[in-house]
């Protein structure tokens, strides 16, 4: 329901805001007779809810996505103990490549966001939300 409510905000009522006053023979007039300054305002915060609305949709999917797993190992014994172990250092290099493929693919998916929409506020939120993960 939440990405159905963004879609449908990006892909019809910022459209139909800034649309320009031209004559049509469709009986929907775009809010073309408020001000261009009431329009702005207005689509300044649809822009900056529709941002909120992306970060809360992306932490409700990523919740949960985000665990780095830690082996269950006896890791009090000292360190030369440890490395003469194969079986440990085998068991902490396999953990080592699982989370480096992890971060990987969160790093790929953040690089690869875009604004939700044209101006700054859209770029702040993106932004945010980078850092957010």
């Amino acid at each position: 329901p939440l990405e159905a409510f963004r879609r449908q905000l990006l892909h019809i009522y910022v459209p139909w805001f800034t649309a320009e006053a031209r004559p049509t023979a469709a009986p929907k007039k775009a809010p073309t007779d408020l001000p261009l300054k009431g329009r702005h305002s207005v689509l300044t915060s649809v822009h900056k809810y529709l941002g909120k609305l992306s970060q809360t949709i992306r932490q409700i999917h990523a919740q949960g996505e985000i665990v780095l797993q830690i082996p269950d190992l006896d890791l009090e014994l000292e360190v030369n103990v440890l490395l003469n172990s194969p079986e440990i250092v085998e068991r902490l290099e396999q953990c080592v490549m699982n989370w480096q493929t992890q971060i990987t693919t969160i790093m790929e998916e953040q690089q690869s966001n875009q604004p939700e929409a044209p101006g700054p506020i859209a770029e702040i939120e993106l932004w945010r939300d980078r850092a957010s993960v």
